[in-house]
């Protein structure tokens, strides 16, 4: 059959529509770069530490609030107001102006008490000093005592800490865990001043009339006062008391309790020392 050119030239456009159209596939998007996992840093940079200026540290007179007139003191001129002991251990030796207490090893535990008064609410201010001494020997006050069994105990030890304790029974509990102070220093010999003021279940302990915590408990709230020291290591141990002054509480004045005092749980029983 022949076809007419004309004809095919103008069924040409036709036969194009009638054609199968192209698929048009989308273009694939790149995927990003992966990016470096950020590098772990477990010690960052910290700001260099700028110490703060040093405050001189004052007497605290706010805390020393309620103090009224001298019930008693004592320069240790009448030996028959304590005891005094002697043993293999060590010796308490009475005569004015010290009560002086010294051990001859590790494991020595001496203490004397003064006979009278009992006192309930007080302030007592006494002067130590430490002559011998090392590591966790410590020395302190014992007041609100009642038995050789029942008292609290102010302990300082040669490694400038302090704890206060109860002992009830022959057993003790922490009211206030060993913790540093500016006024006590590691080492001997050293003289400071103990002050501590007792009102009803609040306790305030001092050092060279600075304030250093307060523990409450109503454990004790009354007895005798004395003083001990205590060895655990294999060196003699010495301290002297002196200048013990005890004053009663002016009913007059009230006795504040401490900003950001809370009160003090015992914290670990044991076993008193004998």
């Amino acid at each position: 059959m022949k076809i007419n050119p004309l004809a095919f030239f103008l069924l040409l456009p036709l036969l194009a529509g009638c054609a199968a159209p192209v698929l048009e596939l989308p273009t694939a998007t790149a995927s990003p770069s992966p990016q470096p996992s950020p590098t772990a840093v477990w010690f960052p940079p910290t700001p260099t530490f700028t110490p703060f200026p040093t405050a001189a540290i004052t007497p605290t007179p706010e805390m020393l609030t309620g103090i009224g007139a001298l019930a008693f003191e004592d320069d240790f001129s009448q030996p028959s107001l304590w005891q005094s002991l002697k043993r293999p251990s060590g010796q308490v030796v009475i005569s004015s102006p010290d009560l002086a207490i010294s051990l001859s090893g590790a494991g020595g535990y001496l203490f004397s008490q003064r006979n009278n008064p009992v006192l309930s609410d007080f302030y007592l201010e006494a002067t130590l000093k430490t002559g011998l001494c090392s590591g966790g020997d410590s020395f302190g006050l014992l007041f609100r005592t009642s038995t050789f069994q029942d008292y609290y105990r102010w302990q300082i030890n040669c490694d400038g800490y302090q704890r206060v304790e109860r002992v009830r029974g022959g057993s003790v509990s922490v009211l206030q865990d060993w913790s540093p102070s500016s006024q006590v220093l590691p080492g001997a010999p050293q003289t400071f001043r103990l002050g501590l003021l007792a009102n009803g279940n609040e306790l305030r302990f001092f050092v060279d009339d600075i304030y250093q915590f307060s523990v409450f408990d109503n454990a004790f709230q009354s007895g005798g006062v004395g003083f001990f020291a205590r060895s655990t290591t294999e060196t003699p141990v010495s301290a002297g008391i002196r200048d013990l002054k005890v004053y009663n509480l002016s009913g007059s004045l009230p006795i504040p309790t401490p900003r950001g005092a809370t009160l003090i749980l015992p914290t670990a029983t044991a076993t008193a020392e004998k």
